[in-house]
């Protein structure tokens, strides 16, 4: 673009919500007010007076920080540098100016940490007008979290790339049928192929295509087997890659399909040509039709693709089909862009061609620097949970050991050696702003399936996860399975037909058999399922008044803290879910308390006995108080939610995984505790329930449970960057000689080290024994 001249007039431009919605779902909390009203003219702002924006082009960015504000979406401070801490709500706000003389309509945004949040978001900016987009995040120091100094790249262009469609009724039809190979194509069937000189196709070069069987081609692909046989309008989502539709129906495998080429370097084309093509029709019967033959033709001096037709009729018992009448023509980039030539119309004709000549959009790039500088406390203890204590101490002695607490980390550190109360995990404020956006259409719009193209790394020193689950399905072939997390793909089935114990978890670290409680099968039963057979056995009914709608138990959790099973059961007619506790031994269910406005059909337990849920009415992470029910969110999962979920965490490593389900697709996830942030693990079985993972945690003892162990300090507070001393004692006054064991659970509020674990070994030697029991015998 040419930079153009600067008028002194500014132009206005008002956003409404529904205009915020971006072509692709976004995958973090992001919308704009409705009737937000933007004059900047040509005056500077602060973040481009610090030299933090780009304006030296046609297009003008800044990027400004500020603590959300739940009455004012749309507010944008005037920071560039903010510093904050875990859990904190954050505004980001992006300002584009236009400085060209073109209106921009199309819009992408990337961001140097999380990835792309627009593509080719819809947009009119006029010259001189201003574009505003507002996202609100919760502060994070997780990898895939914007956190730090970070750098954003607008590029607006005025046209969407693609290609613009002409059509010729006498168009050239290119014959390789006696020079080019031939390709056996099942019915439904696909086959790789390699050009042997690179092709192009959406501004992107190639040599791997895709051809299917029914008049599609994928451009840019490796290995392929399958041809959708149901076409679509376009976009269509079943449509993942580049492809080119030249006549997408269904087609039966009669005739022939090849490639090959024609002509010299550096003018040379090549073709790929389905010849005698049969429609499926009404009936899928071939005979009596004469068949479709068309074609694909990449030229290698020009970027310019052409569709030709020899014959566009298949005739005979097909001929109804005849012409493109239920054929979809075109071409198309990815699940957003795409240029249609006709659906399910008789477009096409015999001899027709229709080129295809690429649209060069007028383009502008801008970018911006900010930071977001995200503090949170840092604990090192000494000694380390590596080594803990090792005291040796006489019988009827006793001995102090120093516990070094260091803060390595910016923010105030808050220790305890009790465990946390069930609202330890409860956001300090309310996340109002986040849970507002994800409740407005905006927000439910741009749930996605994917976080950013982000995928977790195994936590260190674990390779494997394993997990039990039901695979749902019909009465007949619902499976108990057994699976490694980290490769859910892969699993093994142990029983067909098991009862539909959705809400299920292992007890006291026994992993040979689950605790399930069935839905959706009239009265709720207790069962356990033996582990190495699958074989289930009846307990008892459980006395949850659970319907065909109401009152399903869908989740369950096993609290280490209390020993107390707990049970989720939504009811989607109000949008409510009920808490209980049930007896393992007869069945029996307490109601805890019902939390509204809320579906949520998985919980989970940390090893601290903090509980947290899937809310899949409004996709997000919420943390729940056992004792009340009370629920709060904690942050959205950028996912799209359906009905079973399951949730569990490693007690290892004290990560929280999903076993997420979409109406289609299932994956798994590792779930953020601080900010309910999802991340890609990889794909699952599909849609699971009583998803347990068979890990053991570390059981923690309490002054009650080892009366010779006292703390010094209940807790403190260490200031950042300082130590903290406090001390243990170990009091062998009522113990024999011997050696005891001991674990001992530091809680903090570091959020990448709630609970620390630290072995204690202590040894009473023989020491002094006399009158020690009140007698001294001979």
């Amino acid at each position: 673009m040419n930079r153009s001249t600067i008028l002194p007039a500014a132009s206005v431009l008002a956003l409404s919500l529904a205009a915020a919605v971006s072509a692709q779902p976004l995958p973090y909390g992001s919308y704009n007010a409705a009737g937000r009203v933007l004059d900047f003219g040509e005056a500077r702002t602060a973040a481009q007076a610090e030299d933090r924006g780009d304006c030296s082009g046609d297009l003008c960015l800044t990027v400004t920080l500020a603590l959300a504000d739940a009455g004012n979406p749309a507010l944008c401070g005037t920071a560039t540098s903010l510093d904050v801490t875990v859990g904190d709500q954050v505004n980001i706000c992006y300002t584009l100016t236009n400085h060209s003389a073109t209106t921009l309509n199309y819009h992408t945004l990337v961001d140097g940490d999380v990835g792309t949040l627009l593509t080719n978001h819809q947009q009119a900016v006029a010259p001189h007008a201003s574009f505003q987009y507002n996202r609100v995040i919760v502060a994070s120091t997780s990898a895939n979290a914007t956190s730090g100094d970070f750098t954003s790249t607008w590029t607006a262009t005025d046209l969407l790339p693609g290609y613009a469609a002409s059509a010729t009724a006498a168009g050239a039809f290119v014959d390789i049928s006696t020079s080019g190979s031939a390709l056996n194509l099942a019915d439904d069937g696909a086959a790789a192929i390699t050009a042997p000189f690179p092709l192009r196709f959406y501004g992107t070069e190639s040599t791997s295509l895709c051809v299917g069987n029914n008049g599609d081609l994928g451009f840019g692909s490796g290995a392929c087997s399958a041809s959708p046989y149901g076409n679509r309008a376009l976009p269509a989502t079943n449509l993942t890659r580049p492809t080119l539709l030249p006549y997408w129906d269904d087609l039966m495998a009669t005739g022939t399909v090849y490639h090959g080429v024609v002509g010299s370097a550096p003018n040379r084309q090549f073709v790929v040509a389905w010849h005698d093509k049969a429609n499926y029709g009404d009936a899928g019967v071939s005979s009596g039709q004469h068949g479709a033959t068309f074609e694909v033709v990449f030229n290698e001096s020009s970027d310019a693709v052409l569709f030709a037709y020899r014959t566009a009729s298949f005739g005979g018992p097909a001929a109804s089909y005849d012409n493109g009448v239920s054929a979809t023509v075109g071409v198309q980039q990815n699940t957003t862009v795409a240029t249609q030539f006709s659906y399910n119309v008789a477009s096409l004709s015999d001899g027709l061609a229709i080129t295809w000549a690429p649209v060069l959009p007028v383009s502008a790039t801008a970018t911006a620097d900010a930071t977001v500088a995200v503090g949170a406390p840092l604990v090192s203890l000494s000694p380390s949970p590596a080594t803990g204590f090792s005291p040796v101490v006489a019988a009827g002695a006793s001995l102090s050991a120093p516990l070094t607490i260091a803060n390595l980390g910016n923010r105030d550190l808050h220790w305890s050696w009790q465990a946390p109360s069930a609202r330890a995990h409860f956001p300090a404020a309310p996340r109002t702003a986040i849970e507002d956006f994800m409740r407005s259409p905006a927000g439910q719009a741009l749930v996605a399936p994917e976080h950013a193209g982000r995928r977790a790394a195994a936590p260190r020193g674990v390779d494997s996860v394993p997990a039990y689950a039901l695979r749902n399905g019909t009465a007949a072939n619902i499976a108990f399975v057994s699976f490694d997390v980290l490769d859910a793909t892969d699993y093994s089935v142990l029983n067909v037909g098991h009862p539909t114990t959705f809400a299920a978890d292992f007890i006291d670290d026994d992993f040979s058999k689950q605790y399930g409680i069935t839905a959706f099968a009239g009265t709720p039963n207790l069962y356990t399922t033996n582990t190495q057979t699958g074989e289930p056995t009846l307990i008892a009914p459980v006395s949850i008044p659970a319907t065909g709608v109401a009152h399903n138990p869908y989740g369950a959790a096993w609290d280490p803290m209390t020993g107390t099973m707990y049970v989720t059961a939504p009811t989607f007619g109000t949008l409510s879910t009920n808490i209980y506790t049930v007896n393992l031994d007869n069945g029996d269910a307490t109601l805890i308390g019902t939390i509204a406005q809320r579906l949520v059909n998985e919980i989970a337990i940390d090893a601290s006995g903090l509980m947290y849920g899937i809310d899949v009415q409004n996709d997000v992470l919420v943390a729940i108080d056992k004792t009340t029910a009370e629920a709060q969110t904690i942050g959205p999962t950028g996912l799209s939610l359906w009905f079973s979920q399951g949730l569990d965490f490693d007690d290892r490593t004290g990560v929280l995984y999903l076993a997420a389900y979409d109406q289609t697709v299932g994956n798994i996830y590792t779930i953020d505790p601080q900010t309910g942030q999802a991340t890609l693990v990889g794909p699952s079985l599909g849609e699971v329930g009583g998803f347990s993972i068979a890990t053991s945690g570390t059981v923690c003892a309490s002054e009650a449970q080892t009366p010779w162990i006292r703390f010094a300090d209940a807790g403190g507070t260490v200031a950042p960057s300082a130590n903290g001393t406090t001390s243990v004692d170990f009091d062998a006054a009522t113990l024999a000689p011997g050696s005891y064991q001991a674990n001992l659970c530091f809680y903090s509020n570091d959020p990448d080290q709630v609970r620390l674990v630290l072995p204690v070994s202590l040894t009473v030697s023989g020491g002094d024994l006399l009158f020690r029991d009140g007698f001294d015998g001979i």
